[in-house]
């Protein structure tokens, strides 16, 4: 009986200084530490001068497109006109 007495009393203290312990928080603003840091501005610069180079990269591809489109249109303007003046028995040079 002494021993389970004794064994619940040192449980029971262990778990009182544990609990001590556990019920400290504490809070850290991650921000601000990420701020702090010398990496940070030239990941920035990193990241802006890539921004750019997509954007520059887009505007070529866009611009590539809006031309190949064009040409597109065209070529399916003067087939959809040669088609229909064979049709109704108009020469194509006037």
């Amino acid at each position: 009986m002494k021993k389970a007495l004794k064994l619940t009393l040192a449980v029971a203290l262990m778990m009182g200084a544990t609990s001590l312990y556990a019920q400290k928080f504490g809070r850290i603003n991650s921000q601000e530490i990420v701020m702090a840091m010398p990496e940070t501005k030239e990941m920035q610069t990193n990241l802006e001068t890539f921004g750019k180079e997509l954007n520059e990269n887009i505007e070529t591809i866009n611009v590539e497109f809006n031309n190949k489109l064009q040409e597109y249109q065209k070529k399916r303007i003067n087939k959809w006109i040669g088609s229909a003046s064979h049709a109704l028995g108009i020469p194509m040079s006037l």
